[in-house]
């Protein structure tokens, strides 16, 4: 439940704090010395690996559902979600009958906040920078809001992330 609360910008580099999760980073088709297939890391955690299984081992689901992905397998880009935005987030390392068959490594639960988590007006938000060699300064910032009308019937709750990564 606390994972929107470490200072991370995505949702791949917060899991990364979890035991038995690792994360793979990014690469580019750059080569060095001439040396054709080497690629570099551009340092951004993208996918995970849990007790050893890669990301086509794993399920992800976002609220129970499943997770569409565009790679042709269940490799999930978790980047791509901001930590901040995360309410609670389930790694499931053991098979249970309940859930989905066929994830060896672990099914991932992403659950996100819903405006009844807390009724009444919520508003909360976080700012950043960060600086690599011979780059800018890039602004990183969330801001998420939260309101419950009507006697706490009817409620709302948008989120905002920019994060920008120059390499």
């Amino acid at each position: 439940e606390d994972i929107g609360k470490f200072p991370d910008s995505n949702l791949a580099t917060a899991m990364e704090r979890i035991p038995g999760v690792t994360v793979s980073r990014a690469t580019t088709g750059n080569t060095f010395g001439g040396i054709g297939g080497v690629s570099s890391s551009t340092g951004n955690a993208t996918q995970v690996t849990v007790r050893g299984f890669g990301p086509t081992f794993n399920e992800t689901l976002y609220d129970g559902r499943q997770v569409p992905t565009s790679t042709g397998n269940r490799g999930f880009d978790f980047g791509s979600v901001g930590a901040d935005f995360v309410g609670q987030l389930d790694v499931l390392k053991t098979p249970d009958s309940a859930l989905s068959s066929g994830a060896i490594g672990a099914t991932i639960n992403i659950k996100y906040p819903k405006p009844f988590d807390s009724p009444g007006l919520r508003l909360s938000g976080s700012a950043s920078g960060s600086r690599s060699d011979g780059a800018s300064t890039t602004p990183n910032a969330s801001v998420l809001f939260s309101d419950t009308f009507a006697d706490d019937r009817f409620g709302i709750l948008a989120d905002w992330a920019y994060a920008d990564n120059k390499t």
